[in-house]
């Protein structure tokens, strides 16, 4: 409705996005944990885009950070700063044992990755992939039981930053995500959600 769609708006997105940023040096310390992992699942919320459609147009609105066409300049240095507070806030989460900013992080990279080419472009000239796959194995040290939603949300990640050119699926591969694929399906083979996100990524890396 009008109310979801204002709270999604342009005012809302970067309030939060700066407290992603301003509070960075204290995230990064592990100081006022709660507003970051509130602050990232609300991101990671308001970058989700509902497939709605306006009455006579059967087209599903678009968000206003996504761009219109190929060259779409508007909000252009907007979506390549969402993508820097994302990536900035993945990094620090990277020795937290919390997975419920990872978990948000993970989802809000992947929605700007599957519905902003010019989001995936500025994602796959970072060390996304990297950061993702070490993540990830770091996780496989923690004691049980296992955060599935982890590993299925960073899998996830990594399918959305192979779509484009071989180049893409080239940066999975050095990052190291067909052995982590492969590890994801030996250990957690019997949780098919698991299971089934690992052998999408490693359809992907082994193209």
């Amino acid at each position: 409705g009008k109310l979801a769609q204002a709270i999604r708006g342009e005012a809302v997105t970067m309030a939060v996005a700066d407290v992603l940023q301003r509070h960075s040096p204290q995230f990064a310390t592990g100081e006022e944990p709660w507003i970051q992992v509130e602050a990232l699942r609300a991101l990671r919320l308001l970058l989700l885009t509902p497939k709605v459609t306006v009455p006579g147009n059967p087209e599903p609105q678009r968000a206003w950070w996504i761009e219109r066409d190929l060259g779409y300049t508007e909000h252009a240095d907007t979506r390549r700063r969402l993508v820097e507070i994302a990536v900035l806030n993945l990094s620090i989460l990277k020795d937290n044992m919390n997975p419920l900013p990872k978990i948000a992080v993970l989802g809000s990279l992947r929605n700007l990755a599957t519905q902003s080419q010019a989001c995936l472009k500025h994602m796959t000239q970072t060390k996304v992939a990297e950061m993702v796959v070490a993540l990830l194995r770091t996780q496989f040290k923690v004691p049980p039981p296992p955060v599935l939603d982890l590993y299925v949300g960073g899998c996830e990640l990594l399918v959305a930053i192979s779509v484009g050119p071989r180049a893409h699926q080239r940066k999975l591969a050095e990052a190291g995500a067909d052995d982590l694929a492969v590890s994801l399906l030996q250990q957690f083979a019997l949780h098919r959600e698991v299971a089934a996100a690992a052998f999408v990524l490693l359809g992907v890396v082994g193209k």
